[in-house]
């Protein structure tokens, strides 16, 4: 009876349902389930399966833009690049949003086991990041830097490798404590608000020496340290 009701499903609404049910599978067993399991946890046979996602790649792959790219709002780096707002309001305003989404156990455990299966997920996941989150944050920080340290002639839009690196590493951390707090359970029941302005707060204390030390050389003094 299940199958039967599944398959009068309006197709878009019958792939969906595929696509709720392999991304559970997935975050629960990484890439270990098969189309049969999938089939009978939707209710459906293979071949059904098989008209909406030709291989299971093409299902992985849907399960990457579902859970990654299309939570992605590009009205956060709108805001972000706002530099009417203080940076370090505009770095909060970000976090807070980008948490809401990535700070939930099933995104945690689909990002986790794509990273231990070297699924494609985690490596398109990571570009993803270093483009459209990171590097944007990075500009934004060293433009910051660079104004308060010489002055509009030397604030450019750019980044250089380390300073990009500063930015990721301090990214990597707020993640990895969403990870230890939402996957691994061994986290202190800290608020998310006041992790945030912490990460935010540290971010802001070190990227400045790491931007300061190549704006030095452009310069001609010496680094900061």
């Amino acid at each position: 009876m299940r199958g039967r009701e599944t398959k009068r499903l309006p197709k878009d609404v019958r792939r969906s349902k595929i696509l709720e049910v392999a991304t559970e599978l997935f975050s629960k067993n990484g890439m270990s389930f098969t189309t049969r399991d999938l089939a009978n946890a939707v209710g459906v046979t293979q071949p059904l399966i098989f008209q909406h996602f030709e291989t299971k790649e093409d299902l992985v792959d849907a399960i990457y833009l579902e859970q990654f790219e299309n939570l992605f709002d590009d009205a956060w780096i709108s805001d972000l690049e706002d530099r009417s707002v203080s940076l370090y309001q505009r770095l909060v305003r970000f976090y807070e949003k980008y948490t809401e989404v990535v700070f939930e156990e099933k995104w945690m455990r689909v990002y986790f086991w794509s990273a231990l299966e070297g699924a494609e997920i985690n490596k398109r996941y990571t570009r993803f990041v270093a483009e459209h989150i990171t590097k944007p944050i990075a500009v934004e920080v060293a433009w910051d830097v660079r104004r308060a340290r010489s002055g509009e002639t030397y604030a450019v839009d750019g980044v250089t490798d380390a300073e990009f690196e500063a930015i990721y590493t301090a990214h990597s951390g707020l993640l990895y404590f969403g990870m230890r707090k939402y996957l691994f359970q061994d986290a202190p029941d800290i608020d998310r608000t006041q992790i945030i302005h912490d990460c935010v707060a540290s971010m802001l204390h070190g990227a400045p020496s790491v931007v300061q030390t190549y704006l030095s050389r452009s310069l001609g003094a010496a680094p900061p340290y």
